[in-house]
Formats: structure tokens, sequence, C-alpha cells
């Protein structure tokens, strides 16, 4: 269970920073299509 957690947690600190730099990415394209929707 511990070695678990601490795999998990080494996870989430290598995944989180680049979850968030592509979600941004992600957002700007679903930006982008709904404004390209919406004209």
């Amino acid at each position: 269970m511990d070695l678990g957690a601490e795999y998990f947690d080494i996870e989430l600190k290598v995944i989180i920073p680049a979850l968030d730099y592509s979600s941004r990415l992600v957002l700007l394209l679903i930006n982008f299509l709904l404004a390209l929707h919406y004209i």
C-alpha cells in the first residue's frame, strides 16, 4: 500500500505539470473551435 501511494504521489508530481500545459492547449483549441462555430 505504501509503495503504491508513493508511486502515485510521484506520478502526480510528474503528470500534473504536463497536464497543466496540455490542458491549456486543449482549452485554447476548444475556444478556437467554439469561435469558428459561432461565427
